[in-house]
């Protein structure tokens, strides 16, 4: 029993912090908004892409790539990520598409990730999982008694 108390407890404290980095890189990104045609573009730890908005000024996007994006980026692109959303839209510079990447975290989209909800929906969960084993092992204990 102690062993299936410290391996839901191990779980519970894994995705918890999964789901709350999740929430945290969410926050960050939301409030951004960018509108600019891609003039440099690296990736090393994080995606860098140099560029110029509507008014010539310098702009850079500098993010870990949670969008999938980086290989059908193109110099002359244009780059697009609204206020309020986590998707980037990419105008294509050599052909008429416009195509929209949605963010990414642990491999789930990020509208998957609601404030407040991951983590309490995670740890009620878990306690309902310690719940029953705890009666699994009390009607176990129970049932070896001497009668």
């Amino acid at each position: 029993m102690k062993w299936s108390l410290f391996i839901i407890f191990a779980i519970t404290v894994l995705l918890e912090s999964c789901g709350n980095q999740c929430v945290e890189i969410r926050n960050r990104i939301l409030p951004k908004e960018y509108n600019f045609t891609i003039s440099q573009k690296k990736l090393h730890q994080y995606m860098i892409l140099d560029g110029d908005d509507l008014y010539f000024q310098p702009v850079r996007f500098e993010e870990a790539e949670y969008w999938g994006i980086y290989d059908s980026i193109q110099i002359g692109d244009k780059l697009i990520k609204h206020k309020g959303s986590t998707g980037l839209i990419l105008v294509k510079s050599n052909r008429p598409d416009t195509i929209v990447f949605p963010m990414y975290c642990d491999g789930r989209p990020m509208s998957d990730y609601q404030e407040h909800e991951s983590a309490d929906k995670i740890l009620d969960s878990l306690a309902a999982v310690q719940r029953s084993l705890v009666k699994q092992q009390t009607a176990t204990d129970s049932s070896s008694l001497p009668k």
